[in-house]
């Protein structure tokens, strides 16, 4: 299941979101030692996208909110403007 950030969810603590951005951070750092480095450069760009498949009986109103509250949840580690990691 893909489901949104909202409290209930996050208590659950499945995904962390700084943990995420770490790993990238040290993909890029430590390119040269991926195994694929020999055969492509490292991105210059990276998209974190907020992906929620909800059930088919979510009522639009909750869908939403729980829409809201993941974005808001999301902006606490990437603000407005994304960030930019020190490589």
């Amino acid at each position: 299941m893909h489901w949104p950030f909202t409290n209930k969810y996050n208590e659950k603590g499945d995904i962390e979101i700084q943990k995420i951005i770490e790993s990238i951070e040290w993909s890029h750092k430590n390119y040269e030692k991926q195994s694929w480095s020999k055969y492509m450069k490292p991105s210059k760009q990276n998209y974190l996208i907020l992906e929620v498949i909800p059930s088919s009986t979510v009522e639009e109103g909750l869908l939403i909110d729980q829409l809201s509250e993941s974005r808001e949840h999301l902006l606490k580690f990437v603000g407005e403007n994304g960030i930019d990691l020190k490589i």
